[in-house]
């Protein structure tokens, strides 16, 4: 164990693939919001790609569209906010709880253990929220190529999505 050998403890885990792009003010963010809230997610964008990749671009806008209405949506009801397995943040008590309470932090042997761990969140009443920050100073994307070319000010995780059909 990572925390036992260095002898430090983290109180913010994120969840995050290899190849995402992370936008540079989102572990600002995450910073400011937890431990007021114990799950933070912040939206997924595609990072762009020819146009010809017309599976990748279903996928990518049906994933953007949902992380900007529905998920919003959800976290102002006070409903379920999923997690996408990507752009999350949880608290370390998060962590503790459900693994003393289940035994297990994931299912590995669902499809979607994110969007299971995420369930148990809302199961044992921990706070959530799906977080759509906009950055109004246009002079922080020029410090990073891929964001200034995307074009987006908004505070989140650029993944690539799955180009073909397989």
């Amino acid at each position: 164990n990572y925390e036992k050998t260095t002898n430090q403890k983290y109180e913010i885990f994120l969840f995050h693939d290899a190849e995402d792009k992370i936008h540079p003010y989102s572990l600002k963010l995450y910073n400011y919001l937890i431990p007021r809230i114990d799950m933070v997610q912040i939206p997924v964008f595609p990072i762009p790609k020819p146009f010809k990749y017309i599976t990748y671009w279903t996928y990518a806008d049906e994933f953007a569209e949902m992380h900007l209405k529905d998920l919003y949506v959800r976290e102002f009801t006070h409903g379920f906010v999923p997690s996408a397995g990507v752009g999350t943040a949880v608290t370390r008590r998060t962590l503790d709880l459900i693994y003393l309470s289940e035994g297990k932090l994931f299912n590995q042997n669902a499809l979607t253990e994110d969007y299971q761990f995420a369930l148990s969140i809302k199961k044992y009443n921990i706070r959530q929220a799906m977080v759509v920050f906009k950055l109004s100073d246009s002079k922080l994307q020029e410090k990073d190529p891929v964001i200034s070319k995307m074009k987006y000010d908004i505070v989140a995780t650029y993944e690539h999505f799955p180009t073909s059909f397989k």
